[in-house]
């Protein structure tokens, strides 16, 4: 049901419910990532094949060492990709949170450029905000890889 809500347009909430300062940023980003990533994991998670996880129980695991032993690494790379996914998310959250109402941010810079039609102010901050977000993939996508060794690599 909350997955529906188009999170972008809580922005004005946030801000005021936590001003202008890093929360109301970082809290809308949250929101926009946690429901991605919830469902991504939880999705993981169930359609682990059972048999493994009862041949692990039958070894005398405990709950917890099925968790992070089993579950985890299994859901792992749907974790990560669906981080890999929501980050543009994330990053759109906190430029239009900083659009919207800050003193600072590149939400801030280019919502200044555009009051002063400065067009290259303007693609100068999406260009900016681009390049951290591939930056921020191209992270995750490292540490997929370097957490995922175990797992064989698919031919492209």
């Amino acid at each position: 049901m909350f997955n529906a809500i188009p999170r972008l347009v809580l922005a004005p909430v946030f801000i005021l419910a936590f001003g202008i300062d890093l929360a109301s940023k970082v809290a809308l980003g949250v929101t926009l990532v946690f429901f991605i990533v919830f469902f991504a994991t939880f999705t993981a998670v169930r359609d682990v094949d059972q048999t493994l996880v009862d041949n692990v129980r039958v070894l005398g695991a405990r709950r917890r060492d099925v968790t992070f032993e089993v579950l985890l690494p299994a859901a792992f790379s749907a974790i990560v990709a669906s981080l890999r996914t929501s980050a543009g998310f994330a990053f759109a959250g906190a430029v239009v949170a900083e659009y919207i109402g800050s003193n600072a941010g590149l939400g801030r810079r280019i919502a200044t450029a555009e009051a002063f039609f400065d067009s290259t102010g303007v693609f100068g901050g999406i260009v900016v905000i681009a390049v951290l977000a591939l930056i921020l993939d191209f992270a995750l996508q490292w540490v997929e890889g370097a957490f995922s060794r175990w797992k064989p690599r698919r031919e492209h």
